[in-house]
């Protein structure tokens, strides 16, 4: 089953609600060449002084990066919007857009720079508060985001900055008012007539808080909802797949996975898919999937999407082990990004190779925001039980379980909890002991 890091998700329709909202309504491209992209480019190199043409080119790539998964897509917005500032190096909407493109690609430190001068020449844009704000909170520079969204919120009281809040108060720890903010950012979206993307947007990552938590009837509410405003939605459909597959439902799964991947081919899917195959006993058929993923990933790290650094190292994990692997992809996401999850990635892949003290110090840091993350929790709770520290792991699979009572290791969980709990001839050692020094 394919584990996702949900503030990626979060994030990522952080990214589209900005693009989205800008842009005025058009029909949705497909994969294949966009018109309205072709005509744009063609005005670009009309006119070597244009630098209006290139910046409008390069939102237009964002739009469709989002709506498609076509990372190719982010290098072509960049192109565009560094095109429009070598034209005029002071077009501050070609600044925004470059600073997008960077952080979409996880170039963070390429994107706040950018973002910071957008604030200090725009004090009351709102554009250069969400791109910096979004970008320090990948780099884990929380507090510093914290007040950036402040800011933003007084600036943008509506869609923008709540579903910001939205993604900072998930982060740390309150899941209801997370959804709380998503909500409102919905509603907000809607009264302010944005595209229909950015509210599905909204309904898919509640559908998914929910589904975090165990909540799968409220989970397939929401995806649901994103779906009858976006029928060819590729991430409501996949989130839709995920649930099949766990209630059991594995035909009506892999059915949804084919329509996902007919509309994004991207690894990760494939990954998913291939679970639910496994899960059938199709195992020659899940192996292919599986190294179809793999070989996608890879594929996609050396044409520079440095994102999937992390879903190589959870692959190298789960998938397919081999530990060193995981290790290796789980440091160079710590290089990109400095956030809750990459410290859990770390920890989980260090302490697959048996470098218990180091997990123990990297899962603490993955902790430190108080995050409720169920599987967060179970791989504190493991290692804390390879490091003999019995109490602490069964606190940390205890919260596990409260946090997500249906999630895929709840079975193994209550195993081991079984086996932690002190035995009841160790409690009557223990309290004749303290009896005795009174």
């Amino acid at each position: 089953m394919l584990k996702r890091s949900l503030p990626l998700l979060a994030l990522t329709t952080l990214l589209a609600l900005a693009a989205l909202a800008a842009l005025p309504a058009v029909a949705a491209p497909s994969r294949a060449e966009d018109p309205e992209i072709v005509f744009w480019t063609a005005r670009v190199e009309r006119d070597p002084a244009d630098f209006l043409s290139p910046t409008r080119l390069g939102n237009l790539c964002l739009r469709k990066a989002r709506e498609t998964g076509d990372f190719s897509l982010y290098l072509q917005a960049e192109k565009a919007a560094s095109l429009a500032l070598e034209r005029n190096p002071n077009h501050l909407p070609a600044k925004i857009t470059l600073a997008s493109a960077y952080r979409a690609q996880h170039k963070f430190k390429q994107a706040v720079p950018l973002a910071e001068e957008v604030v200090r020449a725009q004090p009351d844009s709102p554009d250069g508060y969400a791109e910096l704000g979004d970008a320090l909170l990948e780099m884990g520079e929380v507090k510093r985001a914290e007040a950036i969204y402040a800011r933003l919120k007084s600036l943008a009281p509506g869609m923008t900055s709540l579903a910001r809040l939205a993604n900072l108060t998930h982060l740390k720890g309150d899941v209801p008012g997370a959804i709380r903010y998503l909500a409102l950012a919905a509603e907000s979206g809607k009264q302010a007539g944005v595209q229909p993307e950015a509210i599905a947007w909204c309904y898919t990552n509640m559908g998914e808080m929910n589904w975090s938590t165990g909540k799968w009837s409220e989970a397939e509410r929401y995806y649901r909802r994103a779906l009858q405003i976006t029928p060819n939605g590729y991430l409501p459909l996949e989130h839709l797949a995920e649930l099949r597959a766990a209630q059991g439902r594995h035909a009506e799964a892999l059915k949804l996975y084919d329509r996902v991947i007919s509309l994004n081919p991207a690894p990760e899917f494939y990954e998913a898919k291939a679970g639910v195959l496994a899960a059938l006993g199709r195992k020659r058929e899940a192996k292919e999937l599986e190294d179809r993923a793999r070989d996608g990933f890879l594929k996609e790290v050396g044409a520079g999407n440095i994102g999937l650094y992390r879903h190589l190292s959870r692959f190298f994990a789960e998938v397919q082990p081999n530990p060193a692997e995981a290790l290796k992809w789980a440091q160079k996401d710590l290089e990109v990004r400095q956030d809750v999850h990459a410290y859990d990635t770390l920890a989980w892949a260090l302490y697959l190779n048996e470098r218990v003290p180091e997990a123990v110090a990297a899962s603490r840091k993955a902790l430190a925001l108080g995050t409720r993350d169920a599987e967060m929790f179970y791989h504190a709770g493991m290692i804390h039980r390879a490091a003999g520290n019995r109490s602490e792991a069964a606190k940390w699979l205890a919260k596990a379980l409260e946090t997500n009572p249906r999630m895929e290791e709840a079975a193994q969980i209550r195993t081991l909890l079984k086996q932690l709990a002190p035995s009841r001839r160790k409690k009557r050692v223990a309290g004749r002991s303290a009896a005795s020094r009174l």
